[in-house]
């Protein structure tokens, strides 16, 4: 995204650009699901889902999905535990609040030295962590201030990496890379699985949730080309990772609908993911390329 409004002098045409590129990339495929969600509630809920239903696309359609909690008075952790359909566009609605500003926040810092720049992104970084930090979770877990941090994460990288002496850093100390690489990049990898699935039960939200982003950021900052992250597999999972968020979620609430159960099965959870994956491959190939 940085280097999207950065790298050319920010004027209407480069904004321009860069909201054709999001909007292509990002709404088409999303009023797909929408409409596809809606359909199926149409025709398989009974009434008073079907209402809410109607009403969580009203949201999502705005992209302030992350702000209904707030008016109904439910909270994230509740709305998992209904039959809400889209309750994981929340994200996306953040993301999409973050396009909106993020023009300001480079507009604001492009007159000045890189070092100002970087100096600027950490103060935002730092406002924005603390307001997560130190906000009840029912207001801060959706609300776009205490998410700036982690898209600040990636300008500050960006920043970094057009530092002279970075640069030079970095070209100059190739096997200090590789041992960074070797010792953050693979370690990361492994821990990754650990903090989705276990995390809930034995760390903070907010550890595991700094943890990640700072890990991403530091892999990123390395240019690691480990074998781990470039492979085809890989690399692929990457590709119909957007596909993969718009449906998972609609497929367990339906499944969950269907089964009327709250826990499920590994049967029914490998039903699901076998399901996800071979609608996000349809999807992907069949809309996104």
């Amino acid at each position: 995204m940085a280097k999207i409004l950065c790298g050319k002098p920010l004027c209407v045409d480069t904004i321009q650009v860069f909201y054709v590129r999001r909007f292509k990339r990002i709404v088409p495929l999303y009023v797909l699901v929408l409409v596809a969600v809606y359909i199926y509630g149409y025709f398989y809920l009974i009434y008073p889902f079907r209402n809410s239903l109607a009403t969580d696309i009203s949201w999502a359609l705005t992209f302030t999905s992350n702000m209904q909690p707030f008016y109904q008075e439910t909270g994230y952790w509740i709305q998992l535990s209904t039959y809400n359909f889209l309750v994981h566009m929340w994200s996306l609605a953040v993301e999409w609040q973050y396009y909106i500003v993020v023009p300001l926040v480079i507009g604001l810092s492009s007159k000045c030295s890189c070092t100002t720049r970087i100096a600027f992104l950490i103060i935002l970084c730092t406002v924005s962590i603390s307001f997560q930090l130190l906000t009840p979770s029912e207001i801060s877990f959706g609300f776009l201030l205490s998410r700036i941090w982690q898209f600040t994460l990636g300008s500050i990288i960006y920043e970094l990496t057009k530092m002279e002496s970075i640069l030079h850093f970095l070209e100059s100390n190739k096997c200090t890379g590789s041992l960074m690489d070797s010792f953050l990049t693979k370690p990361f990898i492994i821990l990754l699985p650990i903090l989705v699935f276990w995390s809930p039960q034995f760390l903070d939200d907010h550890f595991s949730r700094i943890f990640a982003s700072v890990s991403v950021a530091v892999v990123i900052f390395i240019q690691s080309d480990s074998s781990l992250l470039t492979n085809k597999f890989i690399t692929y999972f990457g590709d119909i990772s957007y596909a993969l968020y718009l449906v998972h979620w609609p497929i367990i609430v339906a499944t969950k609908y269907h089964t009327d159960q709250e826990e499920f099965s590994l049967t029914i959870v490998a039903f699901i993911l076998l399901l996800s994956l071979a609608l996000s491959v349809v999807i992907h190939h069949s809309v996104e390329v």
